[in-house]
Order: structure tokens, then sequence, then C-alpha cells
């Protein structure tokens, strides 16, 4: 009597992650991990384990997918008008927040202060964007997360001072053109 058939490995895989217009959104070694995807849009999406061995056993492997999402949280201090003075080497921070996903653009509205940059950061700290001039408009950018969020606005280098007036729009609520 011959050994029985020994299962093919989880090593001789590899997984594909496809969203709901059928986009390839990862795909690796069955013992590598994806990491966190942000799921582009709702829908369906589909997880492909595909056998890559020449062994014609069945391949033995475990799948954990989990949701991961920010609960979900409305829009407030988008659109707000922030005016004020910054010193040099100061921050001045402004409160806002925003559901993940939502698409916002910054809108300078004082033009003549080079030395201000400005920027927009999560609730983790994690940087949406930086170094924009007070002096220019910027984005449109999507938002990663749920939750609240800081605009500051600093003085650039050892001189940067004066006054702004800057708000973040919430794309969203733009009207539709004709």
């Amino acid at each position: 009597r011959g050994a029985p058939p020994v299962p093919a490995t989880a090593t001789e895989a590899n997984w594909t992650l496809y969203g709901p217009a059928n986009q390839d959104l990862g795909s690796r070694n069955i013992n590598s991990h994806i990491g966190q995807v942000v799921l582009p849009a709702d829908g369906r999406y589909l997880v492909v384990i595909e056998g890559t061995g020449s062994s014609d056993q069945p391949l033995v492997y475990q799948l954990q997918v989990l949701d991961l999402s920010d609960s979900p949280v409305g829009g407030s201090g988008l659109g707000v008008v922030w005016n004020a003075n910054v010193a040099a080497g100061q921050t001045n921070r402004h409160p806002c927040t925003a559901p993940a996903g939502r698409w916002v653009y910054l809108d300078s509205q004082l033009r003549n202060n080079a030395g201000l940059v400005i920027e927009l950061r999560d609730g983790t700290n994690g940087v949406v964007f930086n170094n924009v001039s007070a002096t220019a408009d910027g984005g449109p950018y999507v938002l990663p997360r749920s939750g609240p969020y800081t605009v500051g606005v600093r003085g650039s280098g050892a001189t940067g001072s004066g006054a702004y007036q800057v708000r973040l729009l919430d794309l969203g609520s733009s009207p539709a053109l004709a």
C-alpha cells in the first residue's frame, strides 16, 4: 500500500481580491496578508483562491475577512470660514468632522500671505495634505476615515506670520451643474 495523499500546502496558492467593476485590488501568495484595503465602492467583492502547485490534492487554507470600517459620522465644520492671525512658528487649529470617502477642497480666500501654509490631519494624526500655501486653493482630496479632522494654519519658517481666511468645502454638498 502507498502512503495516503498529502494535501497541497497553502504556499502553493495565490489569492486575488476583485472589486465590483472586476478591478484587481490586490493579489499575493496566500501566505501573505493583504493588509488594510479601502474598498472603492459599494457592491459585491470576490476573493479568488487559485492553486499554483502541481498537486491534484485539495488545497488546505484558512481565510478571514474583517470589516474595519469607521463608525459613520455626519459632517460638521465644513464650509465654515476660518479667519485669524498666526505668528511665526505658531499653528492655529480648526476642527471639523466628516465621513470617510468625502471629497473636500481647500478654499483660500486671502491671496496676500505667502508666509503661511495649511495642512489637514485626521483623528489619528495622519496627513491628508500639508504645506499648501495659504495663497492657493488645493484639492480635491478624499478623506480616508470617518471622524474628526483638524485644519492647521501655521507660519512657515522663522518669519511667516499674518492673517488668513480659509475654509474646507464639502464637495458632496455642492450643487450639480447642468
